[in-house]
Formats: structure tokens, C-alpha cells, sequence
């Protein structure tokens, strides 16, 4: 394995580290687990990308480790490579996203890795796309002033052998244990999160400018002016116009209603023709 990651082989001004056919590699994948505890045949999935480790160490935090044999060859692009990043970073055809992930996550320039799965995957789903076998890595620095460990990412899964469980049983329940933790955690915290998106919007409907602009004319009328329906709004175009009956609104914050106090002086107006 050393050798591997010592000799990348260059093809067309791109490095590729070359995996042979039966290499052994190691996933932490407590699903394995649980397909056999239930007597079901295991596999992974054909249209999402596999990210494996070279040692059983590099996985032994994802979960219950297994190895993993490969059952053709795989030439990796090696995105540690920096003649390979600038190469990539530099193609005019290369998504703008795609160079901002090389960049922030992958050490296009600061050389640190910053793994984040979303923007993993989307890399992952380009170099697919684009007719790759994948991607691996040798250690790289982390932007934490840690190190990440080799990865090896491919993008043909199905072409893999699972082979034996690495972890001891008596570590196995605990990895279990630790896996519910996990997701537990991860449910609580995006409970939270809605949350506190439930309690801004209360608090923005509860605020004085909201709905300010809900009733604003198209004309640019300011917000806070009032807007006149009529009932033959609210009836199909055969109800007669002349006998709608005239609905006045306001909006929060508004001034006083004009059509009030035209009433109020019509009254006075009245008034005075009278005492005359």
C-alpha cells in the first residue's frame, strides 16, 4: 500500500493512485452488521459513492470495521497531488462550485483537508459524472492543525467483496451503543434547530412591520395607506359592479381611515346648510 501512495501514476497531466484488483481496504459500517445479524446478503449502494480507509485504524470511528477487497483495478485521482489540483482548478470546464470545494475542503492552495459530507458527495458525484473511478488521498493536514487519515473514495461500489468483521465482539455492542448516541444527538440538534426557526417567525408575525406590505398596490401606494375591496371581488366577472358594496381595510400601522372623516364632514356640512 505504501508503494501506492509513493508512485501516482501521471496520465495526461493528471496523477492517478493505482489500486490493483484484491486490494484490501477497510470500511466502518455498522449496516454490514446488521444485514448479517438479520441472515440478509449485504451490498451497497450502486448510485452513491464509498468512502473506505487503507487501515483498519483510518475507519475504526465510522463504526463496526469490515474488510473490503477489490475486485477489478482502480485508478484514483489523487487530489493531493498538487500538479492534479491545479490542473483541475484550472480547467475552464470545471464547475465554479466544484473550485470552491478544492478549495475550502480539499487544500487547493492552504494543502488542508476540511472533510465536510455534503460537499464531499458533491465532488464525488462530479468526478462520477465525469467518468472517474474516484479519488484517494494520502495524510493530509486538517485546518484544525490535525491530520486526516488516507481515503479512498470510489465511485463503482458494487465492484467490491466484503469480507470479514475486523471488530472484537465485545466491541461490537458498544459501537452500536455509540452509533445511537450518535443519531440521537444529530435528531436533537435538528430539533432545535426548527426550533428556533418556528420561534423567529413568531416573533417576525408578532412584529409591528409585519404584513406592512401585504396589501400594498402595485402602484408603489406606501405601506400603512388603505386598500378598498369590493364585494364583486369576491364573486365571478357576472356579478354587477354598481351594487357592490364598499369594504374598507386597513393595514397594522396605518392611519386614520379618510373615508371616515369625509364622512364626518359631509355631517357638518350638512349641519351648517340646515342652521341656515
Amino acid at each position: 500500500m505504501e508503494e501506492i501512495f509513493r508512485n501516482p501514476v501521471e496520465i495526461d497531466g493528471l496523477y492517478y493512485y493505482v489500486f490493483p484488483e484484491n486490494t484490501t481496504l477497510y470500511r466502518g459500517d455498522n449496516s454490514i452488521y446488521r444485514d448479517r445479524s438479520e441472515g440478509k446478503t449485504p451490498r451497497f449502494p450502486e448510485n452513491k459513492p464509498l468512502y473506505l480507509g487503507v487501515t483498519e485504524e483510518d475507519v475504526d470511528q465510522y463504526g463496526i470495521v469490515f474488510r473490503i477487497k477489490t475486485k477489478r483495478p482502480y485508478k484514483l485521482v489523487a487530489l493531493d497531488h498538487p500538479a492534479t489540483m491545479k490542473a483541475l482548478y484550472d480547467d475552464e470546464s470545471t464547475p465554479k462550485e466544484i473550485k470552491k470545494i478544492l478549495k475550502r475542503n480539499y487544500g487547493y492552495e492552504s494543502h488542508s483537508r476540511n472533510s465536510d459530507v455534503k460537499a464531499d458527495n458533491q465532488l464525488m458525484a462530479y468526478l462520477c459524472k465525469e467518468g472517474y473511478d474516484g479519488y484517494a488521498t494520502n495524510v493530509m493536514d486538517t485546518d484544525l492543525g490535525g491530520k486526516f487519515h488516507r481515503e479512498v473514495a470510489l465511485c463503482h461500489p458494487q465492484t467490491l467483496e466484503i469480507g470479514e468483521q475486523v471488530t472484537l465482539e465485545n466491541d461490537t455492542e458498544n459501537k452500536l451503543e455509540e452509533s445511537k448516541l450518535r443519531r440521537f444527538g444529530k435528531q436533537q440538534e435538528e430539533a432545535r434547530q426548527q426550533k428556533r426557526k418556528m420561534r423567529k417567525l413568531t416573533q417576525l408575525e408578532g412584529s409591528p412591520s409585519f404584513g406592512m406590505n401585504l396589501f400594498t398596490e402595485d402602484n408603489g401606494s406606501p405601506s400603512g395607506s388603505e386598500r378598498v375591496f369590493t364585494e364583486a371581488s369576491y364573486h365571478s366577472p357576472t356579478a354587477s359592479s354598481s351594487s357592490a358594496k364598499r369594504l374598507v381595510y386597513s393595514t397594522p400601522g396605518g392611519g386614520k381611515r379618510k373615508t371616515m372623516r369625509k364622512r364626518k364632514n359631509a355631517r357638518k356640512t350638512m349641519r351648517k346648510c340646515k342652521n341656515k
